[in-house]
């Protein structure tokens, strides 16, 4: 039987950590996007201020993320990239939760930055994990990371969902 070097299962593996972590990027991305182009009704003028907020915040980090997936694309600095998306992810979190939103979507608005939040501190579970020399251990962590980016992916969508709906009725 042959036997795959260790070097050779580590960078397909980073590859793969690349690829789970460029999706989460264009997911939340588009969560925000809906949130954007899908407002109206209610006080028009409170809306379109929060509206530009979270455009705003969405843009910068849609940079951020464009540079994360550039560097994701150099396995050896996987490690490098998910520290940055993690800071991206606090940030952004950070940022919507310091946004002022309109009475009718205040619950949904927290748990937009929960869903962040909770992606933050799973990103930093999985970082850990791929720097471990452990192959199995890197493996946990990169389908770890999988599932956290398709559970954060149904739970920001719902979130927008949730707010979009409120925003037009």
């Amino acid at each position: 039987m042959d036997r795959v070097p260790v070097r050779y299962r580590r960078s397909r593996l980073r590859a793969t950590v690349a690829l789970v972590l460029l999706r989460p990027l264009i997911l939340v991305l588009t969560g925000v996007a809906l949130l954007v182009s899908g407002c109206g009704g209610g006080d028009q003028e409170a809306t379109d201020g929060y509206v530009e907020r979270v455009n705003a915040v969405q843009q910068r980090f849609v940079e951020s993320a464009e540079e994360i997936g550039r560097e994701a694309g150099d396995a050896r600095r996987i490690g490098q990239a998910l520290d940055r998306l993690r800071r991206s992810v606090d940030q952004t979190a950070d940022e919507i939760g310091r946004i002022k939103a309109p009475a009718e979507v205040v619950p949904e608005h927290r748990r937009l930055v929960e869903v962040l939040r909770a992606y933050g501190r799973q990103i930093r579970t999985a970082r850990a994990g791929v720097r471990s020399r452990d192959p199995a251990r890197q493996a946990r962590a990169v389908e770890q990371l999988s599932r956290a980016v398709k559970r954060t992916s149904e739970q920001f969508t719902k979130a927008i969902d949730s707010i979009n709906a409120k925003l037009r009725s």
